[in-house]
């Protein structure tokens, strides 16, 4: 199963109209894992380079990064996305 990591804010508004975008996608293809920036350890978000809200991050698998977004996309943007790799 392909992994989505996904960096949000309580505050951020475009991270909170990004997850009914996220909500959409497939439970069966994607697992999904929300890092609330503000609640996660800074040392776990150094690691994963997060340097802004949203940032959606997609793994293979076995963890390895395929790719990095940082901003919400649309639902169509967001299929086009996942679609590339």
């Amino acid at each position: 199963m392909k992994k989505l990591i996904i960096a949000t804010a309580q505050w951020c508004n475009p991270c909170q109209s990004y997850k009914q975008v996220l909500n959409e996608l497939d439970s069966s293809v994607y697992d999904i894992t929300y890092l609330d920036v503000d609640k996660t350890d800074r040392m776990e978000l150094s690691k994963a380079s997060i340097r802004g809200v949203p940032t959606t991050i997609l793994q293979s698998e076995d963890g390895t990064e395929i790719k990095r977004c940082t901003g919400s996309m649309t639902t169509a943007q967001l299929n086009k996305w996942l679609g590339d790799f």
